[in-house]
């Protein structure tokens, strides 16, 4: 199986990172996520890029401008990550992660581009919309999250690569992190604490602007 396996001498310009999600809110095992990836790839910038609409998701996302907010007071701290508003700007025929790695690739066609999801995602990955091209544009990055442990997660890789011809893989080495934005909003709404599991700034913002109380 074609997973990705770097060494830390290799060159930082290599290749760019980008992290797709709602992000709602951001939490703190995305960002343990995007430090994971930036420790382990070669890549000189992490972006993490909330999407317009996910068509897989049923309810209705909290305001662009909320979410793009809530990101950069999460990126803030690390120089080397940035917030990128592209597919929320993008046309809604053209909102698919497959899409946007075509555009990626235009603006970066020299750099090996690394496209991070959650754990949870890798279960229905092949079933994203485009599936046959999104397998060709990236190699796709994930960590061990709830139910999907290390040895489910290569059966996964092992299955895509069997459908998808180049499909290829890189498991990230980080401690599983069970948190969930839908745990966190239902606990907003509860009106329990939500300390440790967002960033600080983030908790504080949710709190003045009161995210998710209804």
């Amino acid at each position: 199986m074609r997973i990705e396996n770097l060494h830390e001498d290799t060159d930082r310009s290599a290749g760019k990172a980008f992290f797709g999600g709602s992000f709602d809110p951001v939490h703190t095992g995305h960002i343990s996520m995007a430090l994971a990836a930036w420790r382990e790839l070669p890549v000189d910038e992490l972006t993490l890029i909330p999407t317009k609409l996910t068509y897989y998701k049923k309810r209705r996302l909290t305001w662009d401008a909320d979410r793009m907010n809530m990101l950069q007071l999460a990126a803030e701290p690390y120089p080397f990550i940035s917030v990128s508003d592209m597919e929320i700007k993008a046309p809604l025929e053209q909102n698919y992660t497959a899409n946007t790695l075509e555009r990626l690739k235009e603006i970066y066609p020299d750099r090996k581009l690394y496209f991070l999801i959650g754990g949870d995602s890798l279960a229905y990955l092949n079933t994203w919309r485009y599936a046959v091209r999104l397998f060709r544009l990236a190699v796709f990055v994930t960590a061990v999250r709830g139910e999907v442990d290390e040895e489910q997660a290569l059966r996964y890789m092992r299955q895509y690569e069997e459908e998808f011809p180049g499909a290829r893989f890189k498991l990230l080495h980080t401690d599983p992190v069970d948190i969930s934005s839908t745990d966190i909003r239902n606990r907003v709404r509860a009106g329990e604490s939500i300390k440790g599991l967002v960033p600080e700034a983030v908790e504080a913002y949710i709190r003045e602007r009161g995210l998710y109380r209804s």
